[in-house]
């Protein structure tokens, strides 16, 4: 009966660990996987999107010669193309998992039992006061 007691105990601590080590990997996959995704799309198309963006700063130079310096200027205006055509829509935007075998599987979050599980682990704190519980517990057998 000890034994099963101290087992669960300690259950919460080792469902913890594995959930903290299992949440860093797929972290850590989806780090790895978006760089790769991202080296494969310079590849196949990285030179036709450099061509594109080069041909239309060369049209916004045109556009806005003597342009205001940092306010009108070709500059600053093809800053804030790239901001709104690109980075904006980006940010704003969900990551789409479909034509992606590895993020269907893997999903872009850690399932969530797997955070309930990180978050009820028990602190350094809790586990040295089980501990020395146990230890004391043992020494009054004794």
């Amino acid at each position: 009966m000890a034994v099963h007691q101290a087992e669960t105990e300690t259950l919460p601590w080792t469902t913890g660990d594995r959930a903290i080590t299992y949440i860093s990997a797929h972290h850590s996959l989806i780090k790895v996987h978006s760089r790769h995704v991202w080296a494969q799309f310079m590849k196949e198309h990285g030179q036709a999107l450099i061509n594109a963006l080069s041909l239309r700063m060369h049209a916004m130079r045109y556009e806005h010669a003597g342009g205001l310096e940092g306010v009108s200027d070709a500059d600053t205006l093809f800053k804030l193309f790239v901001q709104s055509e690109i980075t904006a829509k980006a940010i704003n935007q969900m990551p789409s998992v479909e034509g992606d075998t590895l993020l269907k599987e893997a999903g872009l979050y850690p399932v969530s039992p797997a955070d309930n599980d990180a978050r009820n682990a028990s602190t350094p704190a809790a586990r040295h006061r089980i501990t020395v519980q146990r230890k004391m517990a043992a020494g009054k057998k004794a």
